[in-house]
């Protein structure tokens, strides 16, 4: 699957991971998936994935990617990359996954 990197992320019982890379067709994905007490809070599920893919171009490519986890440490979330997307107007396709749903 081309490049690929990984973070995984720890808060007490909650654990939350962000992997981006380049898939055979050039597209680049980043995917987020937390599971833990704060998403079943938050979500209302057990756990939780999103995931992102773009056409990179000129503007904005995997290493744009990489320099926002490289920038951000401990705070890098998906949402960085969907609002730079949406910044330099950048089409994305967007996937988001929850499961089980809490009684």
């Amino acid at each position: 699957m081309g490049s690929r990197r990984t973070r995984e992320y720890e808060r007490g019982e909650e654990r939350r991971s962000i992997s981006w890379g380049e898939a055979p067709d050039g597209c680049v994905w980043v995917r987020e998936t937390s599971f833990g007490p704060d998403t079943r809070i938050s979500f209302g599920a057990a756990w939780r994935e999103t995931a992102l893919t773009f056409q990179p171009t000129d503007l904005y490519d995997i290493a744009d990617v990489d320099h926002a986890a490289d920038s951000a440490g401990d705070d890098f979330f998906i949402g960085d990359i969907e609002d730079a997307l949406s910044l330099w107007g950048i089409p994305y396709r967007r996937e988001a996954r929850m499961g089980p749903v809490n009684p």
